[in-house]
């Protein structure tokens, strides 16, 4: 569910060392310079620091984990992670009417020449989605849902 999270690791809630035990520690790991805490994993490059978007398991597990303050603050699905999708059935490629028809037209808007961004607040969920084309969603990001 948007804002909530995937596989038992929630935003608001998890930490790095849970995101690590479900999905792996074949990741980069960046930490904060100040006091070491990690700031975010990321599974599209190994613990080498080598671009290895397609490697296996990466197309059913999150690009990126974000964190602040030992939290999980975001998590970002990019065009490799075609295997993971949202409640709704929203997934890498999904087209722009789908993403409306599931998650409604009540969002926040930032068009640009080659993407549009739809940011879902109250969800906790923002997609990017390709314009000119018929490529559709190429990533969505997962964060904390705000209630009015």
């Amino acid at each position: 569910m948007p804002g909530d999270g995937l596989r038992d690791v929630l935003v608001g809630r998890a930490t790095p060392k849970r995101v690590l035990a479900v999905f792996g520690t074949d990741a980069k790991i960046q930490r904060y310079s100040s006091d070491g805490d990690i700031s975010e994993i990321t599974y599209v490059y190994n613990a080498s620091d080598e671009f290895l978007p397609t490697r296996p398991g990466c197309a059913s597990r999150p690009a990126t984990f974000k964190f602040d303050f030992g939290l999980l603050s975001a998590i970002t699905i990019s065009v490799h992670q075609a295997e993971l999708y949202t409640t709704g059935g929203i997934r890498i490629r999904s087209p722009h009417a789908d993403v409306l028809a599931v998650f409604g037209t009540d969002c926040e808007s930032l068009v640009g020449e080659s993407f549009e961004t739809l940011r879902y607040i109250g969800l906790g969920i923002e997609l990017n989605i390709s314009r000119g084309d018929d490529f559709g969603v190429t990533s969505f990001v997962i964060f904390r849902q705000q209630r009015a």
